[in-house]
């Protein structure tokens, strides 16, 4: 059986590859005929499930065990995948996507996991680093199988291709079988702590930011003249720089804190500099990428440590969840409004303000929460 590291690590690849749905569906159905309304209605139907579903996947967790939860998101995302394969009707994708919601609001618990079975703060930084480079892995072979559909876009290698993904992602339940789970006996509560709720705060500000970049980079590099498959090129480059940004993040297990602000402060210098022209916007990205990946090892971190503080892990996480979803939505929803007030320079500063913002939001959770913990107990 593979280590516990090697496990999650699989699990963490495979959602990276997602992906290749990602990009690959709006073009998808745009070919089977359906607008870019029912397409947008499609997309919008899996944010609103996924929102539902989040709090639910929490309190199942905490009852039952994170390992149930990563089974129901992966035959989820299975049903879902043998869905937008097997049927090309506006009722069928809606279904599909529906499936899609509950297994992104399952999945999000594997961090239940992770946090539970780690043992410190340094474990849990070299955890983070192992499967956050993975997802870059998953994220790098699903950018590559966007490239080679565009050497070939027929319909049918579309569909067969949305199967094969979703047969990988049955692969890992006997993975997860071999794993320690969370089940615990105690009292549950419905409701979050109150500290809870008000931490997920920090999601709400990175979420909104960073949705306004990624949503806007494929659009600007379009804008550009870039095609799909240099698009999808560039998201391979991109996946290879973070991948060593979770390396060396994973050597910095005693400067965490450190290295979560100074990423930070690179990552609100480059963010703005996307909007120049091709040339010095790759290079940008290329430094954004570094620190952006960097940064969310330390962060996954400093989340498990304050959550494990709180003695809310499970709630913590379907809360803030929620509120990054929101976040991304509201990204999404405003970065058309930030375009013409400023063209793409000005959504690409406000969504680093917004970023930088919650960034320093989350140190000073930390600091009350693990610092101050640590002093008392010390």
């Amino acid at each position: 059986m593979p280590s516990f590291k090697t496990s999650i690590a699989y699990i963490y690849s495979l959602s990276g590859s997602d992906i290749f749905r990602g990009i690959l569906f709006p073009i998808y159905a745009s070919r089977l005929g359906f607008t870019d309304l029912q397409i947008g209605i499609i997309l919008t139907l899996f944010t609103i499930v996924t929102l539902v579903a989040y709090y639910p996947a929490s309190l199942l967790t905490e009852k039952f065990g994170a390992k149930l939860s990563l089974y129901v998101s992966q035959i989820s995302y299975f049903i879902s995948l043998g869905i937008i394969f097997y049927t090309t009707s506006l009722f069928g994708l809606f279904l599909a996507y529906v499936m899609l919601g509950v297994a992104q609001a399952f999945l999000v618990q594997r961090n239940t996991i992770i946090v539970a079975n780690a043992k410190g703060k340094e474990e849990l930084n070299t955890l983070y680093s192992s499967v956050n480079g993975s997802s870059l892995l998953g994220r790098l072979l699903g950018s590559l199988g966007v490239a080679l559909l565009y050497f070939d876009p027929a319909i049918t290698y579309f569909r067969l291709s949305f199967l094969l993904l979703g047969a990988l992602w049955l692969t890992p339940i006997p993975i997860i079988h071999g794993l320690n789970d969370t089940k615990k006996a105690q009292k549950l509560t419905l409701s979050p702590q109150r500290n809870v709720l008000v931490y997920s705060v920090v999601a709400l500000f990175t979420g909104f930011g960073e949705n306004i970049i990624v949503t806007l980079l494929q659009l600007y590099y379009n804008n550009l003249g870039v095609n799909l498959l240099g698009i999808s090129l560039i998201y391979v480059g991109t996946s290879a720089v973070g991948y060593a940004g979770t390396y060396l993040a994973g050597r910095m297990s005693g400067r965490i804190v450190f290295g979560y602000l100074a990423s930070t402060l690179v990552y609100a210098l480059t963010a703005p500099l996307i909007g120049l022209p091709l040339i010095y916007s790759v290079i940008a990205v290329t430094a954004y990428s570094f620190v952006r990946f960097t940064r969310n090892v330390f962060g996954s971190v400093m989340r498990g440590e304050i959550l494990k503080s709180m003695n809310q892990v499970e709630k913590g996480y379907g809360t803030s969840s929620i509120t990054s979803t929101l976040g991304d939505s509201a990204g999404t929803f405003l970065q058309g409004y930030l375009f013409n007030v400023g063209e793409y320079d000005f959504p690409f500063i406000i969504g680093a303000a917004s970023m930088v913002g919650g960034s320093l939001l989350h140190y000073y959770f930390y600091r009350k929460y693990v610092e101050v913990s640590k002093k008392a107990t010390s």
